[in-house]
């Protein structure tokens, strides 16, 4: 059973967590409009300090990152919740105005069936309901990753699907999926080879891939399927036996607080809430301090490193399968790829959400990440939110999933195969 939390230590993991947003989120520009800090992480105290069980406050925490809108900004409480990652079975995403199932483990519920009720519920309104918690960058992102939280949901399950109830209990450590390991095939003996990555997160599936690509070193054409790989450690070595041309990384900008910025910029702020009676402070006096409001929240900016391509790189034809759930390290492969026409994209838009968290750990078994670094495209276009779009946009139907067509591979078959 997992240790409840006096309300000291609660406050001060929520301190620490405040502390470390102040210090290094760098995602200011994808809050909420107006948002305050200081009045969230008020009403934060008020529904935990005292009130509820370890649950009640970790999912307070989950909401108050959440509330931030950033992907790479989240909460965790890894003893009590480590035993529901994805163990709902099954995935949903909206699919026009229906929740359609697009992963299954469960018997009795197949790729392409409509969610119609869970508890007797709507999806959407679940969803609703639900939706601050999820950490996302994007209302796209957070619906499709939505039901990948499996600790959000009870223990029994009652669903509907297209028109079938189902009920399921659902076991604390029981139902996790294996991890897919990184697998290739020639779909064209000698010619075009295929190369399935689903996640960069042990480096054996970077180091996997390699050799696959050495295996189809002399084939025309590959074909890499990262569709739904979350990331881990960006895969430089993998990108580098792929790029045969010059390509620069990802521009990045961290904060860096000054600390008497942080003193001028406060003494705006109180001047404009009625507060610092006595100190005389007037508009007059302070406009010359309004410089510093900028400084205050300041960014390093980074522009991407120039790489060369190296020896013994691919020189074949490249397509890449990519969607939705194709995120950070998968991103930072995808990025070059892209942007100097070296591969074409086929799918959909990715997650658009990637950078290093600060992590912070708690004795607890509570963990939390705090998004420090912002990228953008390498001529300074917005990346975070947006994602990178594919060149072919092809997403299967819900006819496709139900028949078990993959519309996409097809396309990128196509596209391996032209001379052009």
């Amino acid at each position: 059973m997992s240790k409840e939390l006096s309300a000291s230590r609660r406050a001060f993991i929520a301190s620490s967590i405040r502390s470390a947003v102040d210090l290094a989120f760098a995602h200011w520009e994808g809050a909420p409009s107006g948002y305050d800090l200081d009045a969230e992480f008020t009403e934060l105290l008020d529904a935990t300090i005292g009130k509820g069980d370890r649950n009640h406050f970790a999912l307070q925490m989950a909401a108050f990152l959440a509330g931030l809108q950033n992907g790479h900004t989240w909460f965790w409480d890894v003893e009590a919740w480590k035993g529901f990652p994805d163990a709902l079975g099954f995935r949903a995403e909206p699919l026009g105005s229906e929740w359609v199932i697009t992963r299954s483990r469960r018997p009795g519920i197949r790729v392409g069936q409509i969610l119609e009720r869970l508890n007797g519920r709507a999806p959407e309104d679940l969803y609703r309901e639900l939706r601050k918690f999820v950490p996302a960058s994007s209302e796209s992102s957070s619906r499709r990753h939505f039901f990948a939280h499996g600790y959000l949901f009870p223990v029994r399950l009652s669903l509907q699907v297209d028109g079938r109830k189902l009920s399921l209990v659902r076991l604390p450590g029981k139902g996790a999926p294996p991890e897919e390991p990184t697998s290739g095939k020639w779909l064209l003996p000698g010619e075009l080879g295929y190369i399935r990555i689903p996640s960069f997160g042990d480096p054996r599936h970077e180091e996997r891939a390699i050799s696959l690509v050495q295996r189809f070193q002399r084939g025309k054409a590959l074909i890499l399927d990262v569709r739904g790989n979350s990331g881990g450690s960006t895969p430089e070595r993998l990108l580098n036996r792929l790029m045969d041309r010059p390509w620069r990384e990802m521009a990045v900008s961290t904060p860096q607080r000054i600390g008497m910025a942080r003193a001028y910029a406060h003494l705006l702020e109180m001047f404009e809430k009625g507060e610092g009676k006595g100190l005389h402070l007037t508009r007059d006096r302070l406009a010359p301090l309004e410089v510093f409001r900028e400084l205050d929240r300041g960014h390093m900016l980074f522009p991407g490193e120039v790489h060369l391509p190296e020896r013994g790189y691919y020189r074949g034809r490249l397509a890449v399968l990519v969607d939705g759930g194709c995120g950070s390290a998968c991103e930072d492969l995808l990025m070059p790829l892209k942007e100097t026409q070296r591969a074409t994209l086929v799918g959909s838009s990715t997650n658009g959400s990637t950078g290093q968290p600060l992590l912070l750990e708690f004795k607890e078994g509570l963990r939390a990440g705090v998004g420090t670094k912002r990228c953008y495209f390498p001529d300074g276009r917005p990346f975070e939110g947006v994602g990178i779009a594919p060149d072919r946009d092809v997403r299967p139907t819900r006819e496709d999933m139900l028949d078990g067509k993959d519309p996409a591979l097809e396309v990128a078959k196509e596209i391996a195969a032209s001379r052009t």
